[in-house]
């Protein structure tokens, strides 16, 4: 696999929502607030994942955008602070935030699996062992389509409601696209063996569905 250096950055959103609100919660999501993002320009796609096994928090949301600026716009600025009563019904609900902006620094494969593999690192900017064992990982276990090295921006990281700001750490992570759970367990797996140093966590999510820009009735 080749790595491939890129100007576009990823909104990542992760959270958990009462049993007694879920329902209306996934129905917020996948019936407006997703296609209300989408829609901004310089979004890309946006992804719906599901905590596929033991997790902190349940439901995880990415969305892709052409740079980094589009999360300091105009247009996205005016979205956060202009949200409807459904919107703010919901996210006051929310529990067990986490918010972070997210350069995508490199891009290794293509491909949209219907699992991923989210590691999350100890340190802001991966270490150039754990990029090169990632891709060799990556180009070794069957199923896995494509990974992302993701590095913060704390600056645009606002806080989500109920997510304390007191420990909110500079990590990077990386994302493996995979086309079944197995693959994104080995590779989770493999690469916290290899760079168990660098690894605070690794985890798994199913796709649950995904939005691109293009799609979207304009």
């Amino acid at each position: 696999m080749r790595f491939r250096d890129t100007d576009a950055a990823q909104l990542m959103t992760w959270m958990d929502i009462p049993p007694e609100h879920e329902d209306e919660f996934n129905a917020w999501y996948d019936k407006e607030h997703l296609a209300e993002r989408v829609a901004i320009p310089g979004f890309v796609w946006a992804r719906r994942y599901q905590a596929a096994d033991a997790s902190v928090r349940k439901y995880l949301a990415l969305y892709r955008v052409g740079s980094i600026d589009v999360l300091a716009s105009p247009a996205y600025q005016n979205a956060i602070e202009d949200q409807s009563y459904w919107s703010k019904t919901n996210l006051d609900r929310i529990t067990n935030t986490f918010r972070r902006v997210m350069k995508v620094d490199w891009i290794s494969g293509i491909g949209t699996g219907s699992y991923i593999s989210l590691i999350i690192t100890n340190q802001s900017v991966l270490a150039r062992a754990t990029m090169l064992s990632s891709a060799e990982i990556a180009k070794s276990t069957p199923g896995i389509l494509g990974i992302h090295g993701l590095s913060p921006d704390m600056h645009l990281s606002t806080s989500m409601p109920r997510e304390g700001s007191d420990h909110r750490k500079r990590t990077g992570c990386i994302v493996a696209d995979a086309i079944h759970r197995k693959a994104a367990t080995e590779f989770r797996d493999r690469l916290m063996e290899a760079v168990p140093d660098q690894i605070q966590d690794g985890l798994i999510f199913s796709l649950m569905w995904e939005l691109r820009f293009e799609e979207l009735e304009r």
